[in-house]
């Protein structure tokens, strides 16, 4: 360990004590530095939801229909098609916020036609 990193995490240990933290100092090429009852555990692999189709497949159905044209009180219309219309109203809802803003779309499904209506 090169000499000035030994002196900032000196200084960080003294700091640490001084407030009675516990803490877990991990560095490269150092031991591990533990000052209390904490534990090291290893980062959890992410796991990946399997997807039901291809990515981008929502978004290029919505552009095909003027989805992003909507101007403010406008009441967009969507069949779904061979697509859930649930997983299909949900990337419409977050493709509108995007691109307007949180809260700027509300949305239903009545007959297995998904309703849109753009408020901001």
């Amino acid at each position: 360990m090169e000499q000035i990193t030994q002196i900032a995490l000196n200084k960080a240990i003294m700091l640490l004590k001084a407030i009675k933290a516990e803490y877990v100092i991990q560095i490269p090429d150092a031991p591990i530095i533990n000052e209390g009852s904490l534990e090291v555990v290893a980062p959890r692999e992410r796991k990946r939801r399997q997807m039901t189709v291809p990515y981008g497949t929502y978004s290029h159905f919505l552009t095909g229909r003027d989805f992003d044209g909507m101007k403010v009180g406008d009441v967009f219309l969507l069949e779904p098609g061979e697509f859930d219309a649930e997983s299909l109203r949900s990337a419409a809802v977050s493709r509108g916020c995007k691109l307007w803003g949180n809260g700027s779309v509300i949305s239903t499904i009545k007959n297995n036609v998904i309703e849109f209506m753009r408020l901001q």
